[in-house]
């Protein structure tokens, strides 16, 4: 989904009756409403209107459950076990450290991607969340089949210019191109599979306590 030319950042102010106020609108907006800006690529920030504490984050998630609950699919359930069993310090640094960095890389990748095409003389993907493309690189995480090894290749372009490129130190180039992303999508898969494997759940040692 394209980004809007001027994202902006709506102040939001949910009230005891579950109403929710715009306060930078003026105006009264419901769950949908707010789905729909973001949805767009703005910013939400909620607070409770008695407290003052911001709950965006909860907010948030209760967007996802009610509009877009295939997206939870893309934790696995050890994971959320663990962010519920480990103290909320412990869950926001795990959080800051990795799936942020993830995700930051996995953007960066897609804009490689996207170059590479570019000057291939390729016409551009068509646009694709990040969850599609987690779930493309990484199957088993994503939801899809625990057990795949192997993520299907994104749709093959059409090219923009039915001639094949005359010189031969551009094909070398692309070459290279091509095998950079693939070194650099091997090093994604690698990081996560040892995110993966860090945050399975140990097993009790020791005898219970009495």
């Amino acid at each position: 989904m394209t980004a809007p030319s001027d994202p902006q950042r709506y102040e939001i102010r949910k009230y005891p009756n579950r109403r929710f106020y715009d306060v930078t609108r003026s105006r009264h907006v419901t769950l949908d409403d707010l789905y729909e800006l973001v949805k767009v690529g703005h910013e939400i920030v909620v607070t409770d209107s008695k407290t003052g504490t911001d709950i965006t984050n909860v907010v948030l998630t209760q967007i996802i459950l009610e509009h877009d609950p295939p997206k939870l699919d893309l934790f696995p359930a050890s994971l959320l076990h663990q962010a519920i069993q480990a103290n909320q310090q412990m869950v926001r640094r795990f959080v800051d450290e990795y799936f942020a960095q993830a995700v930051n890389a996995f953007a960066e990748s897609r804009n490689r991607f996207d170059e590479f095409l570019r000057r291939s003389g390729f016409s551009a993907l068509q646009p694709m969340a990040p969850f599609d493309w987690v779930r493309m690189l990484f199957p088993g995480v994503a939801g899809g089949a625990p057990n795949a090894t192997q993520a299907a290749p994104p749709p093959v372009p059409s090219p923009a210019h039915q001639h094949a490129p005359n010189s031969t130190s551009t094909g070398a180039a692309e070459r290279a191109d091509t095998q950079s992303l693939r070194d650099e999508v091997e090093a994604l898969r690698a990081e996560l599979a040892a995110m993966r494997k860090s945050a399975k759940p140990r097993k009790p040692s020791g005898k219970p306590r009495k």
